[in-house]
């Protein structure tokens, strides 16, 4: 939800060297709470230590954000907790 029509880039990347990007999306939002979701795989085993990441390029206003999760899907990678 933001105060204002705009674009958000979200991604998920390794937390730690040599911080693999996992993949992303880029969102639109609106003044209304809405869900949104995106599937990666990570390439490696690195069990715990994922960054979820916001990039607000040429953004203005407020943007808030709720209720985060990773759900495992049974493949090899990345368990999030």
């Amino acid at each position: 939800m933001a105060d204002q029509v705009g674009q958000v880039n979200v991604y998920a990347q390794r937390e730690n060297a040599p911080y693999t990007w996992y993949g992303g999306r880029t969102i639109n939002v609106d003044q209304n709470w809405n869900t949104y979701s995106f599937v990666f795989t990570a390439p490696e085993e690195n069990n715990g230590l994922v960054r979820l990441g916001f990039s607000f390029i040429d953004q203005e206003g407020s943007f808030y954000f709720d209720g985060y999760e990773f759900v495992e899907d049974g493949s090899t990678g990345v368990e999030g907790r």
